[in-house]
């Protein structure tokens, strides 16, 4: 059965973050047969965060107005809210995302402490490795953009969570995927590893029916480099791994903290399973 975004789930704190976030889901959910889940995460005045709690009136009230606007937009989609209290944002999120088995957490970030990563709330790329569900976050930079370029870092193995996202968004639409492959210096030559990489290449290009293209980078920091192509090709979305492909350095900030808030790229956090 092939994979689809027909279970979502968006955090909302009723600011652009949450327009952003619903205007992706609404782009990458099925037109019947789907389900987005509204969470809001009531945790009261805390050091550091910024954003006090809303009266319960005032969540029901925002979370009916959301609703309603999904639901005139898209009126096959199924939408329910919930609201939840817990001093952990990012846990309260994991444990809803796996008791709906979400199939798409959509994360809208128009800010971050990317130069304190540890009083992030939620941290996309350890939220992913959490829940083993696709991570989407996006900035404001994003709103009302269509997905046409997507950039894939590639190994010589076959990355089975990434083909099967890939494959649903090109059942979206006719995006142009761009497969990149990083060659490090060491024992295996690097005519080597371009010979195995392109054997990936091909076999994705085959099992795939959109446009491809691929490129070889280097660079000790694969998220850097990564950030580095996707601005030079203007692109839409980032399909990477936790960790791996989006740490950035110091306190495993995550990749997403450099992107500025008017970018329109968005990053695809989801874990690695080979074939």
């Amino acid at each position: 059965m092939n994979f689809q975004f027909n279970t979502i789930l968006i955090p909302v704190d009723f600011s652009v973050n949450t327009e952003v976030a619903i205007d992706k889901a609404l782009k990458l959910c099925e037109p019947t047969d789907s389900t987005i889940y509204l969470f809001y995460v009531q945790r009261g005045r805390q050091l550091f965060h910024s954003n006090s709690d809303f009266s319960q009136s005032t969540i029901a009230t925002r979370m009916d107005a959301l609703a309603g606007q999904i639901k005139k937009s898209r009126p096959g989609i199924r939408v329910k809210a919930a609201v939840e209290r817990d001093r952990n944002l990012e846990s309260a999120i994991a444990m809803k995302a796996k008791s709906i088995n979400a199939s798409l957490i959509v994360i809208g970030k128009k800010s971050s402490h990317s130069w304190l990563p540890f009083l992030n709330s939620i941290v996309p790329s350890r939220l992913s490795e959490l829940t083993h569900i696709p991570v989407l976050t996006v900035k404001p930079g994003a709103m009302d953009t269509d997905t046409k370029i997507v950039v894939v870092p590639i190994g010589a193995e076959i990355d089975a969570s990434k083909f099967r996202i890939m494959e649903a968004l090109c059942r979206k639409a006719r995006i142009h995927i761009h497969l990149l492959a990083f060659l490090d210096s060491g024992i295996e030559s690097v005519d080597s590893q371009a010979g195995s990489f392109l054997n990936t290449f091909d076999w994705v290009k085959k099992n795939l029916n959109c446009p491809m293209k691929y490129a070889f980078v280097y660079g000790d920091n694969k998220a850097k480099a990564l950030l580095k192509y996707c601005r030079s090709v203007d692109a839409d979305l980032l399909l990477v791994r936790p960790v791996s492909e989006t740490k950035m350095g110091w306190m495993n900030s995550h990749i997403s903290d450099l992107i500025p808030a008017n970018s329109r790229t968005q990053v695809l956090s989801v874990q690695s399973l080979n074939f």
